[in-house]
């Protein structure tokens, strides 16, 4: 999707645009990130945060910047 929309260096809202609300936002002094989940086991409408889950991680610079593509899902 990254690539075949030519996400990498376009801002936030681009991104956002074609994959939708994330799970998780953190801000930190030097990027932003989106974690998105890839498979969570859910409780009640929320996701149980006892289960497995398996996601993927967006970093944007300081200026809301996708600068690469992810090369790792993690699992928890």
């Amino acid at each position: 999707i990254i690539l075949d929309f030519d996400l990498l260096g376009k801002d936030t809202t681009t991104f956002l645009n074609h994959f939708g609300p994330y799970n998780e936002k953190y801000v930190g002094q030097k990027n932003i990130v989106f974690i998105y989940y890839l498979t969570a086991g859910c409780l009640n409408g929320k996701v149980n945060e006892q289960a497995d889950k398996s996601w993927i991680r967006f970093v944007f610079n300081e200026d809301s910047v996708l600068e690469e593509i992810p090369n790792v899902i993690g699992v928890e």
